[in-house]
């Protein structure tokens, strides 16, 4: 698992806020779009279920104060759960809540992890459970595979990056196996980010580029207000909020090659293991018998009701400077040789990446290819 994956924090609390007024400050601001990120928050595992999505949009007017002390939460109406409005783009008059306690707690809000810090837990203790009891046989991809062990598939890949390939499995007869660890409730999946994808799929990449050219040269409305954005131009700079994160529609003969990857971005894989980042269980007549865990096929894992499953990439926001804003820049070159198209003006770091997801949010269409919608929020 790595830097393209979702690491699931546990909830927030009030207890997160006690003893910390930075968190809580944090917070307000994240709820009055002070922070650059436009009310917007992840969420853990069973926020994510319930809600289709990995993060939803908090609402900026709720009951309660945070001002006073202690903090009055507002709460589901008619109980005592503390939960925060969200925002529904399709009906304004619809009133949806989040749970306090379905919202991760990133490092704004007191992480005490990271997603290295999980993902090489994960990493480690299906190395150690498979060479701790070796030889063994696993089921992976409901075929019965004879083990003799396992290591970490370390270095950087031919891209400067983290290799796409977690662990090899190695069987009886020397032959390895390359497999990507995932978070049971992982969201984004292959692909390897913007570079990665690149490797791959260069016209894909180069069309979805052109597409931002030709978004920020022309006039477009800012969500949430009644304000029409006018065509940006190399070096002006805007608000963080003013720039959607959008998704796209992947090619359906493209899914299966950006999830099996390649040799430039370190794979390409064999399987998928999806489970908790404590890996458990227990070996029945040599069988490793994994708590909650799966292997399974790029085939087997794109499949569902015996339809290839839609995938998307995703314009996502990252290592934003909230103190600073975004700069168009259509001319320098970042180290995949496509223009930056937004940084921070404090900094000229590109803040934006493309991720490979399962899912979008609900209330919201991708942008198809086939000329119809792309999404923003």
């Amino acid at each position: 698992m790595r830097a393209y994956e979702i690491f699931s924090e546990a909830g927030l609390s009030s207890a997160t806020f006690a003893d910390d007024a930075g968190r809580l400050d944090n917070f307000k601001n994240r709820l009055a779009r002070k922070d650059g990120q436009n009310g917007i928050v992840e969420l853990t595992p069973n926020g994510k279920t319930k809600f289709g999505s990995d993060t939803v949009q908090l609402a900026k007017e709720y009951d309660g104060d945070l001002n006073k002390f202690p903090p009055q939460w507002p709460t589901l109406p008619g109980k005592t759960n503390i939960a925060f409005p969200i925002q529904s783009a399709n009906n304004e008059d619809e009133v949806n809540y989040v749970l306090l306690s379905d919202i991760q707690k990133t490092n704004d809000f007191g992480s005490t992890g990271s997603k290295k810090d999980t993902s090489e837990r994960q990493e480690h203790g299906m190395i150690k459970i498979i060479n701790d009891n070796a030889p063994l046989k696993i089921n992976m991809g409901n075929k019965l595979i004879a083990v003799k062990g396992a290591y970490g598939f370390e270095g950087m890949n031919d891209l400067g990056k983290e290799q796409y390939i977690d662990i090899m499995i190695t069987d009886t007869n020397g032959k390895d196996y390359g497999v990507s660890m995932k978070a049971t409730a992982s969201m984004t999946i292959g692909g390897g980010g913007t570079a990665g994808i690149n490797s791959m799929k260069p016209l894909l990449v180069q069309s979805i580029y052109k597409y931002l050219e030709d978004w920020i040269e022309s006039p477009k409305p800012i969500k949430g207000t009644e304000e029409v954005a006018d065509a940006w131009e190399d070096g002006d700079q805007i608000p963080h909020k003013f720039i959607p994160e959008m998704y796209f529609v992947v090619p359906e003969d493209d899914v299966k090659d950006l999830m099996i990857g390649n040799k430039a971005m370190g794979g390409p894989i064999d399987y998928i293991y999806t489970g908790p980042a404590d890996v458990t269980g227990k070996i029945e007549n040599g069988i490793l018998n994994i708590d909650s865990g799966t292997f399974k096929t790029v085939d087997e894992y794109i499949m569902k009701d015996g339809a290839q499953q839609e995938m998307y990439l995703r314009l996502r926001r990252r290592d934003v400077d909230k103190n600073s804003y975004t700069e168009i820049d259509l001319y320098t070159k970042g180290k995949s040789g496509l223009p930056l198209l937004f940084k921070n003006a404090s900094n000229d770091k590109k803040n934006w990446r493309l991720l490979m997801t399962q899912k979008f949010s609900g209330t919201n269409s991708p942008y198809d290819w086939n000329g119809k919608n792309w999404i923003q929020r």
